[in-house]
């Protein structure tokens, strides 16, 4: 029998990237022979960490993190009350904040391996800067700080459900609806591109409501980076989000990501909302990469039906996602402005007036947009052509790299696979190994009793040639 924790410290390694399954399932094995021998079972992150599978500190991180999922355990004045629930980014625990008397839900992550001293101190700063956004539509952060080789980050606890639950059990949401929720999300994003946040991962599953409250909330800045200190770091932009909802920029992995690839990715969310779907499917990530990267954005009238304010959300959508961020709305503020014409467009009660909104609206989106004058280009004169041409290759020879990133990571799933093989070969290994020794241990009892009957049987024909002696004596 393999002990409970050795499964969850396996998982845990497994869910940080920081052990392959082929590893945990070797060691989980050499837990289930010690124990098969009636042996005493060394622990899975011993023979992790004994095999080279797994350092002294990410064991020990791991272990430090499994212990918070014990109810009644403290962190830095929070007390642990459940598990909520955990990603690639962290865990989440529902836990009480002892000095506030309040319930919290606490978000903790191990430190990284290695890390210098100030790039902790820079990511501390960094959540702590998402911490102090206060916005009715960005959940509330309260606090951040590390304690015992983890860092923590405590928010509101939210009731209610995700926009992605009510999609799967309701289905596309009406044009009001699904406006009324992209606006609160963009009004989100406006504060938090203000205070100089770009939150880098924007779906439907992290778009929250409030059932209490009646409120939108967007949520998890995991991959949230704060560009004011630091807006040509490259730091962090390896984390690209979620396929289908991710810019071409993010794709790209250009170093300087703004709001607009928020923007994008708002556009996409909007799109699932409308129609029930993302709007590029595909077999994998790479094939998902490719249709956001080379494929007209769909049309949501070729899924919903047409309508004048749908043609209008459709203009305003492709506008959002244009493949070129410098074609896209340059900030929510600018976005807002046409959602909110939209937004009077459905409050009319008359349908010529909406469609005249609508119309208008569209009108605009539609017309091109005011050419430099001439005398300013022409003061570049054959300048402003090389800069151009150096920008097309810049974005060539990203798409290149992006395209180089991606048949690495087809490579990485074919790998997993061959390891998850492995795994499972190991586990049959095992299993044969178990089945060998019950195989032996049966085969010496029918040995044994084997012997206890010949034994018997030569004594009962001692006893009968005993007995027929004593006979021929008497006569």
């Amino acid at each position: 029998m393999i002990p409970e924790e050795a499964y969850r410290f396996g998982e845990a390694a497994i869910r940080h990237g920081w052990c392959t399954l082929a590893q945990v399932a070797d060691g989980l094995a050499a837990v289930r022979t010690a124990t098969a021998r009636g042996e005493v079972p060394p622990r899975l992150e011993e023979i992790l960490v004994s095999r080279g599978s797994l350092t002294d500190e990410r064991a020990s991180a791991l272990l430090g993190e499994l212990r918070l999922s014990s109810t009644g355990e403290l962190i830095a004045g929070y007390r642990i009350l459940g598990r909520l629930g955990s990603g690639g980014m962290g865990t989440v625990y529902r836990a009480r904040q002892i000095s506030m008397d309040r319930i919290v839900a606490l978000k903790v992550f191990p430190v990284a391996e290695g890390e210098k001293e100030d790039e902790g101190e820079r990511c501390l700063r960094e959540a702590r800067s998402v911490a102090r956004l206060v916005h009715p539509n960005i959940v509330r952060g309260f606090d951040a700080g590390e304690h015992g080789g983890v860092r923590y980050l405590a928010m509101e606890i939210l009731e209610g459900a995700t926009t992605l639950q009510l999609l799967r059990e309701l289905g596309p949401f009406p044009e009001r609806r699904a406006l009324e929720v992209v606006t609160a999300v963009a009004s989100a994003l406006d504060n938090a591109w203000k205070h100089g946040v770009v939150h880098r991962d924007v779906k439907p599953s992290n778009i929250f409501h409030c059932t209490a409250e009646k409120r939108i909330v967007l949520f998890d800045f995991g991959l949230a980076k704060r560009v004011a200190d630091d807006p040509f770091s490259s730091r962090g932009v390896v984390a690209m989000g979620t396929p289908h909802y991710v810019s071409p920029e993010q794709l790209r992995r250009l170093p300087d990501l703004d709001v607009r690839a928020d923007l994008y990715s708002l556009g996409c969310t909007w799109y699932h909302l409308l129609t029930g779907r993302p709007p590029y499917t595909g077999a994998s990530s790479a094939e998902i990469a490719a249709h956001h990267l080379n494929d007209p954005f769909p049309d949501p009238a070729a899924v919903k039906g047409r309508s004048d304010t749908l043609q209008a959300t459709s203009g305003i959508m492709r506008k959002l996602c244009a493949k070129k961020r410098e074609e896209r709305y340059a900030d929510p503020a600018s976005f807002l402005s046409d959602a909110g014409e939209l937004a009077q467009a459905f409050g009319k009660d008359s349908e010529s007036s909406a469609a005249r909104i609508s119309r208008s609206l569209i009108e605009r989106l539609m017309r091109p947009a005011a050419q430099a004058p001439a005398a300013a280009a022409a003061g570049y004169g054959g300048v402003q052509d090389l800069l151009q041409r150096i920008e097309e290759l810049q974005e060539e020879n990203a798409r290149l790299f992006c395209e180089r990133d991606l048949l690495h990571h087809e490579a990485a799933k074919d790998e997993g696979n061959i390891e998850h093989l492995e795994a499972e070969n190991a586990r049959l290994a095992c299993s044969r190994d178990l089945l060998d020794t019950e195989v032996r241990a049966l085969r010496a009892a029918m040995d044994g009793l084997r012997l206890r009957r010949d034994a018997q049987r030569r004594a009962r024909t001692a006893r009968a040639a005993g007995g027929e002696g004593l006979a021929d004596g008497r006569e």
